[in-house]
């Protein structure tokens, strides 16, 4: 007798009970599954079973389908790579499927799901894709797919976990933010869900990792990630860190997060221009209050935290700026009083505001 079992990498708990009660002694079982597409831990599919089958089933023959038919190495090389950070993901090599053309991941920054999907339809029409090419808009969310119309083209939409199994010339990702609503989401699960749920895995993100392979690999020719330049999501950020010469920027390059140091107080935001004035403000206003004046040298911003580190953002500047030696999350920058000039410190009128001055004249001495 032969059991066959296909997307066995879903399987429950109690479904993997019910084939172990289908055992006897000339059954054989005929197991597909891709650990790598686990996604539906929510609806009580446990990862580990999988990866314990032996456990449950008795000896298992491993056999690798190696190949993909769908992407090609643009696609390929940073996915798996990706996906296969966590240990405790099987390890195997695939080989690419020969797709012409092959545009491979792209990543475009924008706050604005509409200005990032015009932005990729843009780039389409610049490599010359022909308009009948399908384009599939996914969203970590339902509640977050975009209402956006492209004249001469038709977008399909759809969340990462109802896309699975599907497919496109192109994919479009969206919420790749780092936030409680972002990809990856951060939303915990209830603990009344965890009483019934199989366990969680220590790897963080584990499964979050696995619904984004998912959502790069439903494209046969290329994938654009919607990233926040203020908030990028560390998905992102992790792809540009490993496989950067594989990825390609489109769009604005001046609005990249790398470009954007990060918030010196809260560590969560990035520096951005302040709404008046010349100072960068931290981009989590108001629950961040940080400001960074700008240095006597005129190329750049004071940053100044914690650990009394300060230092301009631009790395050709000579100047030596110090900390407020009172509130230590300003710096002390020229001011002109009746008296003539003065040292203060920049968060002089800040909430909270702090007042310490030095005599221009005085001794300059780090506190």
């Amino acid at each position: 007798d032969y059991v066959l079992v296909d997307e066995f990498q879903d399987i429950s708990r109690g479904r993997m009970n019910l084939l172990a009660a289908l055992k006897r002694p000339q059954t054989a079982y005929l197991l597909v599954g891709d650990d790598w597409q686990s996604i539906y831990r929510f609806a009580g599919s446990d990862v580990h079973l999988l990866r314990d089958c032996e456990c449950w089933l008795g000896p298992v023959e491993e056999r690798t389908l190696s190949r993909t038919f769908r992407f090609a190495e643009g696609i390929l090389a940073p996915s798996s790579g990706f996906v296969q950070r966590n240990p405790a993901q099987t390890t195997r090599r695939l080989l690419p499927a020969q797709r012409s053309p092959d545009h491979g991941i792209a990543v475009i920054w924008a706050s604005e799901a509409s200005v990032g999907i015009g932005q990729a339809v843009a780039d389409l029409e610049r490599l010359g894709v022909s308009r009948q090419a399908s384009v599939l808009v996914l969203s970590r969310y339902r509640q977050r797919l975009p209402s956006v119309q492209v004249r001469g083209r038709t977008l399909q939409q759809s969340t990462v976990h109802a896309a699975k199994g599907r497919e496109a010339d192109y994919v479009v990702v969206l919420d790749l933010k780092d936030e409680r609503r972002g990809f990856p989401s951060q939303i915990e699960d209830d603990p009344l869900l965890d009483l019934v749920a199989p366990p969680a895995e220590p790897f963080e993100f584990a499964e979050e990792r696995r619904c984004f392979y998912v959502a790069l690999t439903r494209a046969r020719h290329g994938v654009y990630l919607l990233a926040d330049p203020l908030r990028p999501s560390p998905f992102v950020a992790e792809l540009l860190e490993h496989a950067e010469a594989d990825i390609r920027l489109v769009g604005g390059a001046a609005a990249q997060p790398r470009q954007l140091p990060r918030c010196p107080r809260c560590a969560g935001g990035r520096l951005i221009q302040a709404r008046s004035g010349q100072s960068l403000r931290c981009s989590l206003a108001p629950h961040c209050d940080y400001l960074a004046p700008l240095c006597s040298c005129g190329a750049g911003h004071i940053l100044a935290g914690p650990d009394s580190r300060v230092r301009c953002t631009n790395i050709a500047c000579r100047s030596m700026p110090e900390h407020c030696p009172r509130c230590y999350f300003g710096v002390l920058v020229e001011r002109h009083g009746p008296y003539g000039p003065f040292w203060g410190c920049s968060r002089f009128g800040a909430d909270p505001s702090c007042g310490f001055t030095r005599d221009r004249l005085a001794r300059s001495s780090r506190p």
